[in-house]
């Protein structure tokens, strides 16, 4: 018998991490969800501001026209780019990193590094998450317009910090328990 990527054993232990593992799963599969669900939102973004950086191009040299918000909306976009792929990242492992170090480590140290690596990274987004929060409550409360060209209200820009963090978060956690389950289960 086996849940998802865990092959049970039988015996007292399998009944131990059946549950464990099937909560990891799911776990997992609820995470798998919102990311795509980012991603496409992420692709959709990226597919607009790059229209409108071309728009904004011919725009400005060949019709004399003035499109300075593109200019503005493209910004937001990049944060909003930023925090709506890197969960997406996380998950499959795709984040830049120096392995000049672990790659001659043995698989058991590396699994060990990786944990407290994890661990105060997930603090770190936690952080983020926290004091981004109160700031976007705080911001949404006094009613804080960008005075920009939009003129903008400054939670829409901060609102998804506290939600890209929070799901940073969530996978490190996840990332955390798969690296804390035994290697035979």
């Amino acid at each position: 018998m086996s849940i998802g990527n865990f092959p049970l054993k039988d015996g007292k232990q399998e009944y131990k991490f059946n549950g464990f593992l099937l909560f990891i799963n799911r776990y997992d599969r609820f995470l798998t969800w919102i990311e795509n669900f980012f991603l496409i939102i992420a692709s959709l973004l990226l597919i607009t501001s790059l229209l409108l950086i071309c728009f904004s191009v011919i725009a400005r040299f060949f019709l004399k026209i003035n499109v300075s918000w593109t200019i503005e909306l493209s910004e937001y976009t990049m944060l909003y780019l930023a925090f709506l792929a890197a969960p997406w990242i996380l998950k499959n492992d795709d984040h830049i990193k120096v392995d000049v170090f672990t790659q001659r480590l043995s698989k058991k140290t590396v699994k060990v590094l990786d944990v407290f690596i994890s661990i105060p990274a997930s603090i770190a987004c936690l952080l983020l998450f926290w004091f981004s929060l109160q700031a976007t409550i705080d911001h949404f409360q006094r009613g804080v317009i960008i005075t920009n060209v939009l003129g903008i209200y400054k939670y829409i820009p901060l609102l998804i910090i506290p939600v890209g963090s929070s799901l940073l978060f969530l996978r490190y956690t996840h990332k955390i328990l798969l690296l804390l389950v035994p290697k035979e289960f």
